[in-house]
């Protein structure tokens, strides 16, 4: 639960640094998209979060719910304020843009792994990605900033768009074997 104390500070920090939220959205969302420029058959769709940067509410729901596992978790801990989603056909596909996306930005896997395959229905992978520091040089305003970049086949997209509505939203149920 968040304390009175740390709910002004969360806000503050927020909106201090929304514009920059939405600009290093906009930032990843145009590197990736000059892949798919160059390789249309590799990265077919590229999206953000609708909205483009998590609103604070979502963000002060995910820190409580996170605490329920990890009492220490903060507003600092989060990788996921800005979020975009690649659609490519293949598995081979992920794997290539993956290669690119290391080279790109600085990437990280989350400590538990990259790739998910939740009881929920989705599957895929994500990667925190960070500016390089020649991109910091050109871009003071992004230092400290992360993007979640989830990687998925069309196919897992679509069945996670579907079991999302059914399982997670809902109250994190389960989706049998047989869908």
């Amino acid at each position: 639960m968040l304390t009175p104390e740390e709910l002004p500070k969360i806000q503050k920090t927020y909106y201090e640094r929304l514009n920059d939220y939405e600009r290093f959205s906009d930032y990843v969302r145009e590197r990736c998209s000059r892949f798919r420029e160059r390789h249309p058959k590799v990265a077919r769709i590229i999206f953000s979060r609708e909205p483009k940067v998590k609103t604070l509410a979502s963000i002060t729901q995910k820190i409580e719910r996170q605490r329920k596992v990890c009492p220490g978790f903060r507003y600092e801990s989060l990788v996921d304020i800005v979020a975009l989603t690649v659609l490519c056909p293949y598995a081979s596909d992920v794997e290539t843009f993956i290669a690119w996306m290391k080279q790109a930005f600085r990437a990280e896997e989350p400590k538990d792994g990259a790739y998910k395959d939740y009881a929920s229905g989705h599957k895929g992978y994500h990667y925190i990605v960070m500016p390089t520091d020649q991109e910091l040089a050109n871009q003071p305003n992004f230092h400290d900033l992360k993007a979640e970049i989830q990687i998925k086949t069309v196919l897992q997209e679509a069945f996670d768009a579907k079991s999302h509505d059914l399982a997670y939203k809902p109250g994190y149920l389960e989706v049998g074997q047989d869908l």
